[in-house]
C-alpha cells in the first residue's frame, strides 16, 4: 500500500522511523520494541537505587520503592504492547515455566532483578518461591488483568461507546443456550500480531473466564477477584528490623545460601561437595538449624531463648514444625512472639558465620 505524503499547513509532515506521542514510543510496525526497552532502562536505574540503599532502610521501604516508582515504568502502555502466551490452558496460571514471548521475558526479568534487590535473595533463585515471599504477581498475568479490566469497562460499562461499537457486534445470541452461550464471538485473525492485539486476546481470555467473575456487579469486585487469582500471599517477616538478617531466613525459605547443598545443587564452581564442614551430614537447611555438631553451642541458646518465649520445650515437636517456627514463625502466636522467634533464628545464623554481610 502506497500512502501519501502528509501536510500540516501545506508543509510536509516529516517521515520518521517512530516517533513518541502520550509517552508510547510508536514505530512503524507498532512493536512497541523500543518503548519496552526505553521502560526497562529507566526502571533498571531505579533498581540501582534500591541496591544503593538497601543496607539503611526496611524492606517494606524497599518494597514501596519498587511498586510506587519503579513498576509504573514497566506497566505504562501494557496493555498495548502486551503479547500473550499461545497456551490457553496456562490463562492465569502462575507456572515459572509459562512459555513466555521473548520480548515478556526481558520485561519479567527486570521485576526478578529488582525482587532479588528487595528481598536479598540469590540470582538462580525460583521465580515462584521469590514473588511469594515478597507476596508479587508476575508481570505477564498483571496485564493480563488490566486488560481484561480495561475489556469489562468496554463490554458491561460500554464505556467509552466508541470502543463499545467494536464489541457490540461480538455479543452473543439472546436466544443462545448452553455452558458457553454467554461467550462473546471470536475475532478473526489472519497474522499472531494482529491476534496478539488487545480485542481479538481479550475476547479469547474473556471467554475463559468463569460465570460467576464475568458476573461481578463493578470494576472494583472484578479487578479483586482476578488479583486474588494471581497474587500469592506474602510470607511475612514480622517487621524484623535487620534487613540483613531478612536477607538470610529469605535465603533459607527459598533454598538458595550459602549453604553447601544449596550452592552444590546450583553448581557454584567453588562447591564440590554438599556435605557440611564437619562431615557429619549434607549440609541443607534442617542440617544447618537442628543438627550440625558445629553449632551445637549457639543452637543451645536459640532453643533456650525460644523456649521462653513459648513457655514450653519446642525441641520435642516434629524437625519439619521446628523449621517452620524459626523460619515462618506461627499464625496462631501473636506477631510481636513472630517477631522475636525470626530475630532469635538471625542471631543464630549470625553467631554461625556461614553467611556472611554483603
Amino acid at each position: 500500500m502506497v500512502y501519501t505524503n502528509l501536510t500540516f499547513n501545506g508543509i510536509p509532515v516529516k517521515k520518521v522511523p517512530e516517533t513518541k506521542h502520550l509517552g508510547v514510543i510508536l514505530d512503524s510496525k507498532l512493536s512497541f520494541k523500543s518503548h519496552t526497552t526505553a521502560k526497562i532502562s529507566m526502571a533498571r536505574k531505579g533498581i540501582g537505587i534500591i541496591k544503593k540503599i538497601y543496607p539503611f532502610v526496611s524492606r517494606k521501604t524497599l518494597n514501596d520503592v519498587y511498586k510506587m516508582y519503579i513498576r509504573p515504568h514497566l506497566d505504562y502502555a501494557d496493555v498495548l504492547y502486551h503479547i500473550p502466551n499461545k497456551d490457553l490452558l496456562t490463562f492465569l496460571s502462575t507456572n515459572e515455566e509459562y512459555d513466555l514471548h521473548v520480548n515478556m521475558k526481558r520485561i519479567e526479568s527486570v521485576q526478578y532483578d529488582a525482587a532479588l534487590a528487595v528481598s536479598g535473595a540469590w540470582r538462580g533463585s525460583s521465580r515462584t518461591k521469590l514473588y511469594k515471599e515478597l507476596g508479587w504477581e508476575p508481570l505477564y498475568l498483571r496485564r493480563e488483568v488490566r486488560r481484561l479490566c480495561l475489556f469489562r469497562d468496554v463490554v458491561i460499562d460500554k464505556n467509552p461507546a466508541y470502543l463499545y461499537a467494536i464489541t457490540k457486534p461480538l455479543e452473543p445470541r439472546p436466544t443462545a443456550r448452553g455452558p458457553n452461550s454467554d461467550n462473546l464471538k471470536t475475532i478473526a485473525a489472519r497474522t499472531d500480531s494482529f491476534k496478539d492485539t488487545f480485542f481479538p486476546a481479550s475476547v479469547v481470555k474473556w471467554n475463559l473466564l468463569d460465570k460467576h467473575s464475568k458476573d461481578l456487579p463493578n470494576r472494583l469486585a472484578f479487578k479483586s477477584s482476578l488479583i486474588k487469582k494471581i497474587r500469592p500471599k506474602r510470607c511475612e517477616m514480622f517487621l524484623v528490623s535487620d534487613n540483613i538478617g531478612q536477607s538470610w531466613i529469605t535465603q533459607l525459605r527459598l533454598g538458595l545460601s550459602p549453604l553447601n547443598l544449596h550452592k552444590f545443587n546450583k553448581e557454584f564452581q567453588d562447591t564440590h561437595d554438599p556435605m557440611c564442614f564437619a562431615g557429619d551430614g549434607v549440609e541443607d537447611t534442617e542440617h544447618f538449624l537442628l543438627l550440625c555438631r558445629l553449632h551445637h553451642t549457639i543452637r543451645n541458646d536459640l532453643f533456650a531463648n525460644i523456649n521462653l518465649l513459648l513457655q514450653k520445650n519446642v525441641n520435642s515437636l516434629p524437625k519439619e514444625q521446628i523449621l517452620n517456627l524459626l523460619l515462618y514463625g506461627d499464625c496462631k502466636l501473636k506477631p510481636e512472639i513472630n517477631q522475636k522467634i525470626l530475630t532469635q533464628t538471625v542471631l543464630f545464623i549470625k553467631s554461625s558465620n556461614r553467611f556472611s554481610q554483603p
